[in-house]
């Protein structure tokens, strides 16, 4: 059974063309043959019609890979940058320990939920996250809130961390998705 890490774009990089998924990340190492995990992965990206990620929709997605290919249910990496990091935030918000995910990587992101109602520290106790942030990012409209989130999750368990660059500007990806760094992807579980 192979890991899987689920890619969640940005709301620039949405489903007006699926080319866009292969924009930044690891779909972008695969596009163009940099891809050399530690291990073997299966590597998705999904898209939103919308900007917005619906944690019941990325529930149903991944249950489908599960279903459908061999994926190791206890090592699904959820990775996003932007909108997609605040999905990812979503998507364990609202589903807990039942949620199919042995870690998560947002990326640039605000730790607000917006459709998995308020939030739960309790529903990521057993879901390590580490966080890739700009101290200066003018589009992180809450970044002292967002590093907040993540120690309150850390009182329910004390997996989960925060990297802060000292930088300008959105773009905490290109520091964090390199083909050399994803040995902080296979978080042990």
């Amino acid at each position: 059974r192979q890991r899987q890490m689920c890619i969640r774009d940005s709301s620039q990089e949405h489903a007006i063309a699926i080319k866009s998924a292969a924009k930044h990340g690891p779909s972008r190492y695969i596009k163009n043959e940099q891809w050399h995990p530690p291990t073997p992965m299966i590597v998705v990206s999904p898209q939103t019609t919308d900007g917005w990620w619906r944690p019941e929709m990325l529930h149903a997605f991944i249950k489908h890979l599960i279903d459908n290919y061999p994926v190791d249910q206890q090592r699904i990496y959820l990775t996003g940058l932007s909108r997609g990091g605040t999905g990812s935030f979503d998507y364990i918000n609202r589903y807990g320990d039942k949620a199919y995910v042995a870690a998560m990587l947002p990326l640039a992101t605000d730790a607000i939920v917006r459709n998995s109602g308020e939030f739960n520290p309790s529903q990521f106790r057993n879901t390590p996250i580490w966080l890739f942030i700009n101290d200066k990012d003018k589009y992180v409209a809450d970044y002292p809130g967002t590093v907040a989130i993540i120690h309150a999750a850390n009182t329910h368990s004390k997996q989960s961390k925060v990297t802060v660059y000292p930088q300008f500007g959105h773009d905490a990806w290109t520091a964090t998705y390199t083909p050399v760094s994803y040995t902080h992807l296979t978080l042990p579980t």
